[in-house]
């Protein structure tokens, strides 16, 4: 009854000296740690530690006017569910942002075909996802617009001081 165990040597892979191929490393196979991909809680605080005048704050509202550099203005971003309507359908305090206007039909559906809501609410998802990931594109330039804004002033401050000594 008892099965026979494969003790085939050439079939073991060491995870710290093979990386695995069949998805993308995340883990750093020499070092033995995560890797870390840009932006993270990580390397915003390795980067405010290290210039701390420079790195934008990410817990704080935006130090720059959002119309600075754009003489013929910006489009607005408006969100497309109110706070009213959001409260209405119980939507969680995590999804209510610029894509809760597709998580209220996409949680919907869920709850429509629970067992099967995978291949039912495939494309409520992908509509879903990508607003979120288009969001997150927008986050990461308004990060990186604020950086550069905040190394532009470092430097002409620094460019006035050295004028003023001289």
């Amino acid at each position: 009854m008892g099965g026979k165990v494969s003790t085939n040597v050439d079939s073991f892979r060491d995870p710290l000296t093979t990386p695995q191929t069949d998805r993308p490393c995340t883990f750093d196979p020499l070092y033995g740690f995560p890797k870390f991909k840009m932006g993270g809680k990580v390397s915003t605080n390795v980067d405010s530690f290290r210039d701390p005048l420079t790195t934008p704050q990410t817990d704080r509202p935006c130090t720059f006017d959002p119309l600075y550099g754009f003489p013929k203005g910006r489009k607005v971003k408006e969100m497309k569910m109110t706070w009213e309507e959001m409260e209405k359908y119980q939507l969680p305090l995590g999804l209510r942002d610029y894509c809760a206007h597709l998580a209220v039909p996409f949680m919907d559906c869920q709850r429509k075909h629970r067992p099967f809501a995978t291949h039912y609410c495939a494309g409520l998802r992908h509509d879903w996802a990508h607003c979120q990931y288009k969001e997150e594109i927008d986050r990461r330039k308004e990060y990186e617009r604020e950086k550069r804004l905040l190394q532009r002033k470092a430097r002409k401050e620094k460019l006035a001081r050295e004028q003023a000594q001289a």
